[in-house]
């Protein structure tokens, strides 16, 4: 993240560079601004630079190690994410502040720090910033996947927006709101999405209204694609006790599809799983008292009444059965 701070007056001159380099000006909010640092060696002896450090995880800088004779100059180059902010404000300027910090060990070991700073001005507000799949814009693999609009507010005058992002994502419209200077983004998810985190970016391209490119705005997808059908719970506590109470562990539908177990992968032989024929309930318990106690989990191997199969994991943990001993650990990897 980079650093908000309120404005001040100009640090006083660093060794090796001139405090004029480290002002960036004015930059428009987004995800790629460059800079470049000239660094001088001003003294009489040779300096070595081991390490060049930032303040936070939105800046690059090259090279990060150098070393430099009386009077030789080099210049640092590297790319600060402005997108990264610590804060979100509704001002149209912020200042902002990065900190290069070099790590120097001849002449003699010393640390010294550059401040680059500036004002960055965003080019619209976007609500909600990032594009959340979950909740009541989940993806349900090969079954639902909701829309989700994001209102664009500019705050300069704008006169084309342009959106790219991975087919493979889903597919995203811009479009000019009915009110005010406004936009939208209606992004469709893919319905195909393969099961397991969403994770992606839908890049916004803009063109001011004197003609002029601005810059390019990312704007985050995240979330997660689930299967057709899940387990309730996904958890179960079971006691290690032929004897004892089963766990209980339901197929829910998503489609309205009926779903039954066909198999169980990496199943210990005292373990028994039942599923009583188009029921949608498993009866889980132990057959005979396992070596050890410890959590571990099974693959459920399911099949539904159109031909579909999934496969979801189940974590069982085991507590011991009173007045039961357990016996020397062994593996549980189907071994009695």
């Amino acid at each position: 993240m980079f650093e908000i701070f309120a404005p001040t007056t100009p640090p006083p001159t660093l060794p090796f560079v001139d405090t004029h380099d480290l002002s960036l000006g004015t930059v428009w909010q987004q995800p790629q601004v460059a800079f470049s640092l000239p660094v001088q060696n001003k003294s009489k002896s040779r300096i070595v630079v081991d390490n060049v450090t930032t303040s936070c995880n939105c800046t690059d800088v090259e090279p990060k190690n150098f070393d430099l004779e009386p009077g030789e100059q080099i210049e640092l180059h590297g790319t600060i994410d402005l997108l990264k902010s610590l804060v979100h404000t509704q001002e149209v300027e912020e200042p902002f502040m990065v900190t290069l910090t070099a790590h120097v060990s001849q002449p003699e070991s010393e640390i010294v720090e550059w401040p680059l700073h500036g004002m960055v001005r965003k080019v619209f507000e976007l609500e909600p910033k990032v594009i959340h799949l979950n909740g009541a814009s989940e993806v349900i693999s090969g079954v639902s996947a909701p829309s989700v609009t994001v209102e664009i507010t500019p705050f300069t005058g704008i006169q084309s927006i342009k959106s790219s992002c991975n087919t493979e994502l889903g597919e995203v419209r811009v479009e000019k709101a009915d009110e005010g200077d406004k936009w939208r983004l209606t992004f469709q998810p893919n319905i195909n999405i393969p099961r397991g985190p969403i994770q992606g970016v839908i890049t916004l391209s803009t063109q001011f209204d004197n003609g002029e490119a601005g810059p390019d705005v990312d704007v985050e997808v995240v979330g997660f694609s689930t299967a057709t059908v899940r387990l309730s719970p996904s958890q179960v506590t079971l006691a290690a006790d032929p004897e004892g109470v089963p766990a209980i562990v339901n197929l829910l539908s998503r489609d309205n599809q009926v779903w039954g177990m066909q198999e169980v992968k990496n199943k210990p032989t005292w373990l028994d799983v039942h599923n009583e024929e188009s029921s949608g309930v498993l009866q889980i318990r132990v057959s005979e008292i396992p070596d050890r106690l410890e959590s571990f989990t099974i693959i459920l191997v399911l099949y539904s009444d159109q031909g579909k199969l999934e496969e979801l994991p189940l974590t069982l943990n085991l507590f011991p059965a009173v007045g039961k001993e357990i016996s020397t650990p062994v593996s549980l990897e189907g071994k009695p």
